[in-house]
């Protein structure tokens, strides 16, 4: 059944109209008690310059034209990030069964680099069956940084003592235009929900007025 539904997907891969997608915001709104979504065509997420774990930089910028789904994490975290990652994984595998795997990045970004080395985090996608095709864990240059956007991107963090820094899992779904659509909330979203959702933003066109939102392009730091 699961792979039917994702061949419905492929074949369903229409532009998508405003209302349309505004249709289907609130079909999954009925099915999914785990995601929010953003009014209208969303808000700027907040641009990132990463490192991934071979040292080749990855930016929000560079992405457009791209779905991003983002997460973050630290490998310390233990099995709330672990499952936080497999829910990323299966979505993953689903939208490269359905042909999306080239209009969809995937990025776990660390909250903690100093500790998230790159050899550590050149593991961590085989561990958690996330592909290297689609997917990176990125590392901004320094924690403060890497904390920095979380709050940025609206998420709370939490510092237990010997434990390090932890934040609420979040699965943010940011558009073609770098602009945050969705999160899903916690670890109990369906990923095919996800996936659907993802689906209608690789076919989603608008037009975005930046002179609106200046703060969509902030110098990048030390430029």
């Amino acid at each position: 059944m699961r792979k039917l539904l994702i061949l419905g997907l492929w074949l369903a891969a229409l532009p998508v109209q405003a209302h349309s997608l505004d249709e289907l915001q609130a079909d999954l709104l009925k099915q999914e008690p785990h995601v929010v979504f953003e009014t209208g065509i969303g808000k700027p997420f907040p641009q990132f310059w990463l490192a991934d774990a071979e040292g080749h930089p990855l930016d929000l910028e560079a992405l457009r034209g791209r779905v991003v789904v983002l997460e973050f994490i630290t490998d310390a975290c233990g099995a709330p990030c672990d499952a936080q990652s497999r829910l990323m994984a299966e979505a993953q595998q689903d939208m490269a069964a359905a042909h999306m795997a080239s209009l969809v990045q995937f990025i776990s970004v660390t909250l903690d680099p100093a500790v998230d080395t790159p050899e550590l985090r050149q593991g961590y996608g085989k561990a958690h069956g996330l592909s290297d095709d689609n997917w990176a864990f990125g590392a901004p240059a320094d924690p403060k940084t890497a904390q920095d956007l979380a709050r940025q991107a609206g998420l709370t963090l939490l510092e237990k003592p010997g434990a390090g820094i932890s934040n609420p899992p979040v699965t943010f779904a940011i558009d073609r235009n770098g602009w945050l659509r969705a999160r899903f909330l916690g670890l109990k979203y369906d990923p095919l929900n996800l996936v659907t959702y993802v689906n209608a933003l690789t076919n989603d066109f608008h037009d975005v007025d930046q002179r609106q939102h200046p703060q969509r392009h902030p110098a990048k730091p030390g430029s």
